[in-house]
């Protein structure tokens, strides 16, 4: 749909409606084209799914919000951005798991540190590379992770996207052209 700028958010998040998530075809086309267009921070999908009814798997740098859940009183069909900032104020994170990142990527938490990102670029780097860990295969092409984050050709390196800081080497790590998130 575009972006939205939401009360209390400096920045806009992309917005993405969704219907049908219930549908196991469906959901696996939405997950591919989300790992296809990972979101440069916030992306909303509004889902037409009543919440009761949707997916629990998280994908992370997405809040899935039910249509009805943040819609008018008068109006079922025009969203409340009050409502719907609120709703996505929170983090997506999971206790259990020894690394866990903000819905944006903003903040990282492992091992009980938190690292804080501002950059849109490093946060899609950082997303990128923990769906990679949570995924089981964590070792991903350095190139593929600079490209999926659109980073320029002159950043060619992690060290060149994560340029004055280095303490994203405590829970990532770049060799041979490949890199993983680790604790």
């Amino acid at each position: 749909m575009g972006d939205v700028q939401l009360p209390g958010r400096r920045q806009r998040a992309s917005l993405w409606i969704a219907r049908r998530l219930t549908d196991r075809a469906v959901w696996t086309s939405f997950a591919e084209a989300i790992r296809k267009r990972p979101a440069p921070g916030l992306r909303i999908v509004l889902s037409l799914t009543p919440t009761d009814r949707l997916e629990k798997d998280i994908h992370l740098g997405h809040s899935i919000v039910a249509l009805r859940d943040v819609a008018l009183a008068t109006d079922p069909l025009v969203v409340d951005p009050a409502i719907l900032a609120a709703r996505i104020s929170g983090s997506v994170t999971r206790d259990d798991q020894q690394i866990s990142i903000a819905a944006e990527g903003a903040v990282v938490t492992v091992l009980g540190n938190k690292y804080r990102f501002t950059g849109v670029k490093q946060r899609a780097i950082i997303r990128h590379l923990h769906e990679a860990y949570t995924s089981g295969t964590p070792e991903c092409i350095t190139s593929q992770v600079l490209e999926a984050a659109e980073c320029g050709a002159s950043v060619n390196t992690l060290a060149k996207a994560f340029a004055g800081r280095e303490d994203w080497r405590d829970f990532i790590a770049e060799e041979g052209g490949r890199c993983w998130m680790f604790c």
